[in-house]
């Protein structure tokens, strides 16, 4: 556990950052790129790490394949290509790939010819684990012999899961600091979840319990409730958060598992997953494009701010230990990660600690948005669950359009009977298409503050 110095004032002991010989290697590890379901099984499946391009396919034996995005020919990226019987066909010029990266067929060489070796792509490990597909980013070094991350209970009978991916225009950092700062949820997220109210903040108890170079364990508990049940916290590198509510003494299995994946400079992706036994019937029949909707307002209620604190960053370059004004009651977490950072970061492509930053080149660094993207941009064209909603909103909308128009007409046409049948008729059109037209614009605008 870590002790804070004692001091009258509620700000954090500022420190240099701990010496150590130990660096977190991020190629040798496990980095969760989408939830089985959300990766379509008929194309190639683009994503990125550390701004490096990937791309995942299931081969001929329906087995995950993990390639760098980018033709070894003339540099076209495979994800815009196809896969035929099991491998992976560029677009531009057919050259087509297999489970190992070797180039099986270029259709403009001679009859005969032998394939050159350098006519490969490298490949990288894929594991489907828990719902989840991750992708081991070194090619010379063999995976650990241990699986990625494991929620346990996750498989345990009646435990149900809800799962949501979403890309974030801001930095991995950044999402990592938001997912270790319990302090904020009952303000930013008032009212949101369920049982959250801002009224009800209050300093916490929090205990650092250890820091090693594979991440942090801590826990917390209000402070006005010091008898309540601690909530543990495990951060484990280099970006996956774990919160466990789990109390066996009372059958309770239950708690969110935060997966970040850094897609580029000011560019992320968290995949949330929520679970436990204690979820209503009613609450495991919700579709899932309508939990999404939820989970995608608490994610865009935090929006604004982290975006903004990456702003202030890159205009500033002020070291966060100066730029924080972090209290012991509410941030201990946040700090004690970005001293993670400090002390066994310095190998990651790029981060920002508590007293050091390392920043990618500055020609490849891309300028921070105007506009935040939509949701739309941001999750639903990428989810096939909100994806597949909202097209059937759209159809249901023009179906329901066509049929006010007929129905008026009808109405206006008949009398007695047949015309209040169609009255009705219509008005429970319009509705109809009110209603899908107001989904529809809740899967493609982001949330926006109402003070």
């Amino acid at each position: 556990m870590v002790t804070l110095p004692s001091s009258d004032s509620s700000q954090l002991q500022h420190s240099e950052p701990a010496t150590d010989n130990q660096r977190f290697n991020w190629q040798t590890c496990w980095y969760p790129i989408a939830f089985v379901v959300d990766i379509p099984s008929d194309r190639p499946y683009r994503f990125s790490i550390f701004a490096e391009p990937f791309v995942l396919f299931r081969d001929s034996n329906n087995t995950w394949v993990c390639l760098v995005d980018r033709c070894p020919h003339r540099l076209a990226k495979l994800s815009d290509g196809r896969v035929i019987e099991g491998r992976l066909e560029c677009l531009y010029h057919g050259w087509q790939f297999g489970q190992k990266g070797e180039c099986l067929h270029i259709p403009q060489l001679l009859e005969g010819a032998t394939i050159p070796e350098r006519a490969s792509v490298a490949s990288f490990p894929v594991k489907e684990h828990q719902g989840v597909i991750w992708v081991w980013a070194d090619t010379e070094i063999s995976p650990d012999p241990e699986l990625p991350p494991t929620v346990d209970n996750l498989e345990d009978e009646g435990v149900f899961k809800v799962d949501t991916a979403t890309d974030l225009p801001f930095d991995y950092t950044f999402l990592v600091e938001n997912f270790i700062d319990p302090a904020h949820v009952y303000i930013s997220h008032d009212r949101t979840e369920l049982g959250i109210r801002r009224e009800d903040a209050r300093p916490l108890i929090m205990e650092v319990l250890s820091t090693s170079v594979a991440g942090m364990e801590g826990r917390y508990r209000r402070a006005d409730k010091p008898q309540a049940p601690w909530t543990s916290l495990t951060f484990q590198a280099p970006m996956t958060v774990h919160y466990s509510f789990t109390n066996p003494a009372y059958g309770v299995i239950g708690g969110f598992a935060l997966y970040a994946l850094p897609l580029d400079y000011g560019q992320s992706r968290v995949l949330v997953r929520r679970y436990g036994n204690i979820f209503k019937p009613s609450f495991k029949r919700t579709p899932r494009w309508l939990e999404h909707l939820r989970q995608n307002k608490l994610l865009e209620e935090d929006l604004p701010f982290i975006v903004e604190q990456e702003r202030f960053f890159r205009e500033t370059n002020q070291p966060l230990k100066t730029a924080y004004f972090p209290l012991k009651t509410s941030d201990i977490f946040i700090i004690e990660y970005r001293r993670w950072l400090d002390r066994f970061g310095q190998d990651l492509p790029w981060y920002v600690g508590f007293a050091t930053t390392k920043l990618p080149p500055a020609d490849t660094i891309k300028p921070l948005p105007e506009k935040i993207p939509s949701r739309f941009e941001r999750h639903t064209q990428h989810c096939q669950a909100c994806f597949g909603a909202y097209q059937r909103f759209i159809q249901i909308k023009q179906a329901g359009q066509i049929l006010a128009v007929i129905t008026l007409a009808l109405a206006v046409a008949l009398e007695g009977q047949f015309q209040t049948f169609f009255a009705l008729s219509f008005v429970l059109s319009a509705i109809t298409v009110v209603v899908s037209d107001r989904l529809r614009t809740r899967l493609e605008k982001t949330y926006q503050h109402h003070p």
